[in-house]
């Protein structure tokens, strides 16, 4: 297998749906590949520094954020609710894979001033850096503000989350024309 063939990254989507059932990991000689050929567990889309980073777990990282049904939404919450252009965001999408240590280092190391997390399985990750915050809250932490709210796949699911998801992004909103 080679880099970016098709079956190498279905098998590394395989992995990384499965990788809980492996605590102890697989090792990337068994793969028989070099780790920069394996999908990678983060990709930032979007040129830094930008008012506000959205955060996202997804299958896979490298695929474009604002393709597909999730992607469009994201489109218009950027547009229409945020009133940005997709250029003046970016967006983190990330694996399970990668540990809450590297996303708070990479998101430090962004300073970008608005962090949206997008799923509440982010609320973990907040806590064990010691940040504890409800859901669809604003927190500061080192002139850096985080909410942690619904996936773009709830939404979608449930179109009642889409008012309370629109509540939380009008905490932010009067904070990005400052």
């Amino acid at each position: 297998m080679k880099a970016g063939d098709p079956a190498l990254r279905e098998f590394v989507k395989y992995l990384t749906a499965v990788h809980e059932l492996y605590p102890g990991g697989v090792p990337l000689g068994a793969l028989s590949v070099q780790e920069e050929n394996i999908c990678p567990t983060f990709v930032l889309h979007g040129t830094l520094p930008v008012k506000v980073l959205f955060v996202r777990t997804v299958a896979d990282p490298a695929a474009t954020p604002y393709e597909h049904t999730e992607g469009q939404l994201l489109k218009a919450i950027v547009e229409k609710g945020l009133k940005l252009s997709t250029a003046g965001v970016a967006v983190l999408q990330r694996t399970n894979a990668m540990s809450s240590v590297e996303l708070l280092r990479e998101i430090k190391e962004s300073a970008v001033s608005h962090v949206i997390f997008l799923g509440a399985d982010y609320l973990h990750i907040l806590e064990e850096a010691g940040m504890n915050k409800s859901f669809g809250e604003l927190l500061t932490c080192e002139q850096q503000r985080f909410m942690v709210t619904f996936s773009l796949n709830e939404i979608l699911v449930d179109k009642k989350l889409k008012k309370l998801f629109w509540e939380h992004l009008q905490l932010i909103i009067p904070e990005l024309k400052e």
